[in-house]
């Protein structure tokens, strides 16, 4: 297609109107099951699409089936949906940590451990929350510190399969 060298009008009313390039719309992915991430005990379930196969107090391991895009219709027809859920439940980490104790007293190295450790409690969660920190062993030496904390996190632990 050649792109024309002149144009010429007569006596022609021409018109034009400008409007406002508008972006196009783009559709969100549609999501397919959704399946735990990592071990836990479910918490709490919000589910706007899908269908749930899981219940609070579930016990569930990483890859079983939370919410699933499939809904049954009868005994043969299934429909194909897409999932748009979240599933909270309680995780559990152990964390340690060591460090040089220098002029500090034990309250100060207690206290820089909890913050250190809850930092790293959360690193790698998805909307992750502490529920609960216990501590398991604690030495406050002269030259170093060493402590080992429980967790109990609460955190969204549906991915998408």
């Amino acid at each position: 297609y050649e792109m024309p060298k002149w144009l010429e009008f007569r006596r022609v009313l021409f018109r034009s109107k400008y409007e406002k390039r508008r972006e196009p719309i783009v559709l969100p992915e549609l999501k397919r099951n959704l399946i735990a991430s990592k071990d836990g005990v479910i918490k709490k379930i919000m589910v706007e699409h899908g269908q749930k196969m899981i219940q609070v107090n579930d016990y569930v391991k990483k890859g079983d089936l939370l919410i699933s895009a499939y809904i049954n219709v009868n005994d043969t027809k299934q429909i194909e949906l897409f999932t748009k859920a979240k599933v909270y439940a309680y995780t559990w980490k152990i964390i340690e940590y060591k460090c040089d104790t220098g002029i500090r007293e034990e309250s100060e190295i207690l206290s820089y451990f909890f913050n250190e450790c809850d930092r790293k409690a959360l690193e790698d969660t998805n909307e992750g929350t502490i529920d609960e920190r216990n501590i398991i062993s604690f030495k406050y030496g002269i030259n170093s510190s060493y402590i080992k904390l429980h967790y109990q996190l609460i955190e969204n632990i549906a991915i998408e399969q």
